[in-house]
């Protein structure tokens, strides 16, 4: 209705009598706010049904209806060779086509079959000589007939043998003087503690098969009944915490390395513990430096439990857009933000908003020029900088132009409008990466190490207490920060356990410094 047709009803209602004008009134009144119910039912409505299109997607969609990877993207939507692995160009047939790129992929995994094939060259090798059969001779002929040719055709197996537990019963020689004055006993080999009849080798297979390998400790319980030793799973409860208590030193020292580093990244995740009358949450958070994995619990996801993980550091700190980070950020960090989160929101908009695609596309430019960056062999130098000063600002640009363009057309509560909402308040940390070339693009790495607690909480649900769940955080810190280094934990927690005892250096036995026993 346009103006003018509203000022001549208007008009109109003011020559009715005062009870029938009063009654148009009424009507007005209550068709407004009939209008502003409807429009916030539709509101809700379309809020749902988005809702349960992403739920189903997470349930029942097929992997190419999921948010794929960066790197996907990346491989599906970048260019695509020109020629063939032989140098040919590339045939013009779809079969043809698929046959060369699988060539191509097959190529660029060469380097990682060959460490595969040296890698298996470092296994324990036993040489067994199979003699020619009786029944593979020649009818009427004999061993006698032949003779032996060279030194015998090889023929490689790799096989698993079940693993084996040894009862070691060390026999510990006394003397006695003739005097009968002195007696000397023989000291045994040092192990995890006093009359723990458990070695440290069994003591790091429990940590490493928990936290390495996220099975519960009734699952190890019957995984050693197997093997024949029965284990009552309390006697593993106490190999666990007992190894964390062995294990604070160097968790301390783990924790002093990552805040001291100039580039950290940090994420949290809940972590069920067990409380009077069934279970709380409680927060499992990470801190991940160039050669360090932290974790640590808390009960509560607050500032202050940023801090306590954080705790006092210059350099850069990648987190999401989470504000519980924000007190860590006043003094000596400077916060940079996580483009990998801005692209979910993104994504998780399609449903309602098709158009949004060309948002992602321009936020997959950005790494574009990481991936050519890392091609080239220039990543975190002066000329990755500059490459993102020329390529990724203007990419930046036209980011921020699509954002002022299409907000406000959706209500605040639609996924688009949250996307755009959380673009637009970290602007400032998603611009970081152009400070410095050491800066990441998104907070993954902090998400990849959380995802061994999200699988414990499927396999081993939940916490006996927040104790032991520190003592998790603990343990999960060497296991993570000895994968990092490519060191492996199971070997590593075995010796360091013993000499933790014995009093050795602390900072000797950091992963990153430490050598074997046998070697030291």
């Amino acid at each position: 209705m346009s103006t003018d047709d509203a000022e001549q009803i208007d008009a109109l209602i003011e020559l009715l009598p005062p009870e029938t004008k009063l009654l148009i009134l009424a009507l007005r009144q209550f068709s407004k706010q009939q209008s502003e119910q409807l429009a916030a039912q539709n509101e809700l409505i379309e809020k749902l049904t988005t809702e349960v299109k992403s739920l189903r997607r997470m349930l029942f969609g097929r992997r190419s209806e999921k948010m794929p990877t960066m790197d996907e993207e990346l491989r599906r939507k970048g260019p695509q060779p020109d020629q063939t692995v032989d140098g040919e160009p590339m045939p013009q047939d779809e079969r043809g086509r698929k046959r060369e790129l699988r060539r191509h992929a097959r190529r660029e995994s060469e380097p990682k079959r060959k460490a595969n094939k040296e890698a298996r060259k470092e296994l324990p090798s036993v040489d067994v000589e199979i003699p020619v059969a009786a029944e593979q001779l020649p009818e009427g002929m004999t061993r006698d007939d032949f003779r032996v040719v060279g030194d015998g055709t090889i023929c490689e197996r790799i096989d698993y043998l079940p693993g084996r537990y040894v009862r070691f019963r060390y026999i510990l020689e006394t003397l006695a003087s003739k005097d009968d004055e002195h007696i000397i006993r023989a000291t045994p080999p040092p192990g995890v503690g006093k009359a723990v009849k458990y070695g440290p080798g069994i003591h790091a297979h429990v940590v490493a098969a928990k936290c390495g390998d996220v099975m519960p400790l009734y699952r190890i319980a019957k995984w050693l009944a197997r093997a024949g030793i029965p284990t009552a799973r309390s006697t593993l409860c106490s190999m666990f915490h007992r190894s964390a208590d062995a294990f604070v030193p160097v968790y301390d020292g783990l924790l002093a390395e990552a805040r001291s580093d100039k580039y950290i990244h940090a994420d949290e995740t809940p972590m069920r513990v067990q409380a009077k009358g069934g279970c709380r949450t409680g927060w499992i958070w990470t801190m991940v430096a160039s050669r360090t994995v932290v974790f640590r619990f808390d009960s509560s996801r607050s500032a202050e439990a940023a801090e306590a993980l954080l705790g006092e550091g210059v350099g850069y700190l990648c987190v999401d857009g989470y504000s519980g980070y924000n007190s860590s950020t006043k003094d000596g960090r400077t916060r940079s933000g996580c483009w990998s989160h801005a692209r979910r929101g993104v994504f998780e908009a399609l449903s309602s908003a098709p158009f949004a695609e060309e948002l992602l596309e321009l936020i997959r430019e950005l790494y574009v020029v990481e991936r050519e960056t890392a091609e080239a062999g220039e990543l975190g130098t002066a000329a990755h900088l500059e490459r993102r000063k020329q390529r990724s600002a203007p990419i930046l640009d036209r980011i921020d132009e699509w954002i002022v363009k299409h907000s406000g057309g959706h209500p605040p509560s639609f996924p688009l409008s949250k996307a755009l909402t959380y673009l637009s308040r970290q602007r400032e940390p998603l611009r970081r990466f152009l400070e410095d070339p050491q800066i990441p693009l998104d907070n993954n790495i902090a998400e990849r190490q959380l995802r061994i607690i999200a699988l414990g909480r499927k396999n081993f649900l939940f916490a006996g207490h927040e104790e032991g769940a520190q003592n998790l955080a603990v343990l999960q810190s060497v296991v993570a920060t000895c994968q990092l280094n490519g060191i492996n934990p199971e070997t590593y927690m075995a010796d360091v356990l013993v000499r933790l005892r014995a009093g050795c250096d602390v900072e000797a036995l950091m992963p990153w410094n430490w050598a074997p026993a046998a070697t030291a």
